[in-house]
């Protein structure tokens, strides 16, 4: 789609003659439904492999909670809802060079926050979990 785009606009500025995607067939795209999802004893051993602390919370919130990286990277305190037991991102990194993280002002509306519940029992890890 992106690619088509790119190239129906260069046609249209006289870039190019012929676009060569307009004779690509496109296959749709089939979801199972089936997911493979860690178990909580599979989340607790990655937790206890983890480097640091800090690891052990991203680890344990992200197997917990299936927040994707980016979300993880945007999360602060403020998005969570301790008495609610809810986590909802508001920001939204921007990934740079070099694979660092800055977080960005979040999405310009407001359907494109995304909530997650929070685990039953929210706890920091320590080195005693690893």
């Amino acid at each position: 789609m992106v690619l088509g785009a790119i190239l129906r606009y260069a046609q249209r500025r006289e870039l190019i003659t012929t676009n060569p995607i307009e004779g690509v067939e496109c296959h749709p795209v089939r979801y199972s439904g089936d997911y493979d999802i860690y178990s909580r004893e599979e989340i607790d051993a990655i937790v206890r492999g983890a480097a640091d602390e800090q690891d052990a919370a991203i680890y344990l919130t992200a197997g917990l909670t299936g927040l994707r990286r980016g979300e993880l990277l945007a999360l602060r305190w403020r998005d969570i809802d301790f008495p609610g037991q809810a986590i909802r991102v508001r920001g939204k990194p921007l990934l740079r060079r070099g694979h660092d993280a800055e977080v960005g002002q979040g999405p310009r509306r407001a359907h494109g926050r995304r909530g997650r519940p929070a685990p039953s029992a929210p706890r920091h890890p320590t080195a005693a979990d690893r």
